[in-house]
């Protein structure tokens, strides 16, 4: 019994000893974990809420562009362009503000918006498509037919070919290539489904004499 005793005393012993040299290590691991577990959770709240102000915020761009002057709008837009850059809300809130601009004459101000998205993503990305067929249409308006042209120059994908063909024809027609433009115009509408660019038979038409 007493050999008992002292083996637990000795274990005792020994385990008071062990705690005087880790026990600080220890509590310091666990207070560590309990910390790391807090911040976590603090972390994915504030991601919560981040992704909750930049969705209400982008629904503002929304509103605006649905019932909002140009004004109002480029203000929405351009408030999620500041405070929430580099994300995919701030690039559709740029394809927005083009839109204002435009609707206001502002075809400068529209393409250099336009133009940063170009040049920050690429045209297999939706946004990046976008943002080339509305440069190129800008360019159309602003009579750089070279530069339209320049713009299209790219590998839209398919979902995209048929609108950016129809524009490639808009700026060699108004460059004078007639031809060329009756063969874009016959191209875009070999991929395109019928009624999907309503202009299009019209444009084919203008040059049947080609």
């Amino acid at each position: 019994m007493s050999v008992e005793l002292r083996d637990e005393d000795e274990q005792i012993a020994a385990i008071k000893q062990w705690w005087d040299e880790n026990g600080k290590f220890v509590l310091a691991a666990v207070g560590l974990a309990v910390a790391g577990t807090f911040g976590w959770e603090f972390y994915q709240d504030q991601q919560v809420e981040a992704g909750a102000a930049r969705s209400s915020a982008y629904q503002n761009v929304l509103n605006a562009a649905n019932g909002g002057t140009p004004a109002e709008l480029l203000d929405a837009a351009g408030l999620v362009q500041q405070n929430y850059a580099d994300t995919e809300y701030a690039r559709l809130a740029t394809l927005f503000a083009a839109k204002a601009l435009v609707e206001t004459d502002d075809l400068d101000g529209a393409a250099v918006q336009l133009q940063g998205l170009v040049a920050g993503v690429a045209v297999t990305d939706p946004v990046g498509a976008e943002a080339r067929l509305r440069l190129a249409t800008v360019q159309l308006s602003q009579g750089d037919h070279a530069a339209a042209l320049a713009t299209l120059d790219d590998s839209f994908s398919t979902a995209y070919q048929g609108r950016a063909l129809e524009l490639r024809g808009d700026a060699l027609l108004a460059s004078g290539d007639r031809a060329a433009a009756k063969q874009a115009y016959a191209q875009a509408q070999a991929l395109t489904q019928a009624g999907e660019l309503p202009l299009l038979q019209l444009k084919l038409d203008d040059l049947a004499d080609v």
